[in-house]
């Protein structure tokens, strides 16, 4: 496993990652059927990063969010859902990368 860096990152011309919003019983099935956890959860991520194949594409992966909490954090933060999501994003980036 290699870490990549901001400048290795930038070099890259093209990044691919997925976000997908859902309810809670989608993230709960996928919680089930990717971790064997029978509960929802707030946000999942899976890396599709496979630094050895030395892609010019960087496949981060996907990254799922449950939408009801993240509203309420929008309404108790007086955020806009937008921040949210970025902080959301911000908490799993780093294991899409070095998964």
């Amino acid at each position: 496993m290699r870490n990549r860096t901001m400048k290795a990152l930038i070099a890259l011309e093209v990044l691919n990652l997925s976000v997908l919003l859902c309810n809670e019983e989608f993230i709960h099935k996928l919680n089930k059927d990717w971790r064997d956890e029978d509960t929802p959860t707030d946000v999942l991520s899976m890396s599709q990063n496979i630094p050895e194949l030395e892609l010019q594409i960087l496949m981060l992966g996907d990254i799922v969010i449950l939408v009801e909490p993240a509203t309420r954090h929008v309404e108790e933060r007086r955020c806009s859902s937008l921040d949210e999501i970025n902080i959301l994003l911000g908490t799993r980036e780093d294991h899409c990368l070095t998964k």
